[in-house]
């Protein structure tokens, strides 16, 4: 499941790093439909994973790409909903259709948090047995993860995620660790996408009277006055269109650039 988990991640992020510069129209979108039915296949019939992802990426490293500068867009939130192309109202495609470059932060995160927090809490009560099992399961998930995005071939080398000791230890500023839920790690990324990785805009994904959504929400708008970079607020009820907003975001992001 796990390996599951980081090859989905790891196909969506190649394909969000290179479809923003396609040189014919709609390529990148074509190959990687192909890419995830190929992956699929050889994953269930026993291929070795890292296997899996270096075929895959050699695909997307042959597909031409321009030349050009592009607005990169975090993502971060809710993990169903940003990871739910439905939930989201396809939020990466009306950022690419936008001209940007749109960076999700993966199902992984949630997964990789799950275990630091396991471990965090073992430490604080001083379980000798937790301790242990936190540990062998952090290393099992780290070390698979170290696999997995080595195996890219260094196509996502500019897009590796963060530790999660580093997102956890910059959302401290805005929620305690304790608070032990997806807020910290919102406000933690959202700092990380601008200061470690260069965006240019943050989106934040929630499901309409999401609380930890509405919490970070209110954080967001400090955050980003304090940064200089537009952070918006995405709540989804199931309406189409409501990206649009975002759109209008970029748009203007493009013409202050310019």
């Amino acid at each position: 499941l796990w390996k599951g988990i980081l090859m989905g991640d790891l196909l969506l992020k190649g394909y969000c790093r290179v479809a923003p510069f396609d040189k014919k129209a709609g390529e990148t979108r074509r190959e990687f439909e192909s890419i995830l039915r190929d992956s699929a296949h050889s994953f269930r019939e026993g291929a070795a994973f890292t296997r899996v992802l270096e075929d895959a990426f050699a695909r997307f490293s042959r597909i031409e790409r321009k030349d050009v500068a592009k607005p990169l867009v975090g993502i971060v939130g809710e993990i169903f909903v940003r990871c739910n192309p439905f939930s989201c109202d396809r939020v990466l495609e009306w950022i690419l259709e936008a001209g940007a470059e749109p960076w999700l932060a993966p199902m992984s995160e949630w997964v990789l948090f799950t275990s630091f927090i396991h471990r965090y809490e073992a430490r604080k009560t001083k379980n000798l047995g937790e301790m242990v099992r936190s540990y062998l399961s952090n290393s099992f998930l780290s070390r698979l993860e170290h696999q997995a995005q080595e195996a890219t071939g260094g196509l996502l080398d500019a897009r590796r995620e963060p530790p999660t000791a580093d997102m956890v230890e910059a959302g401290e500023k805005y929620f305690p660790v304790e608070f032990n839920a997806e807020a910290i790690l919102s406000a933690g990324r959202a700092a990380l996408f601008i200061d470690r990785d260069g965006a240019d805009m943050v989106v934040n994904v929630s499901p309409f009277t999401c609380m930890p959504g509405t919490i970070t929400g209110a954080i967001f708008r400090q955050m980003s006055s304090r940064k200089g970079i537009p952070i918006v607020n995405m709540y989804y009820d199931g309406t189409v269109g409501v990206n649009e907003r975002i759109t209008t975001f970029l748009k203007n992001l493009k013409n202050t650039a310019s």
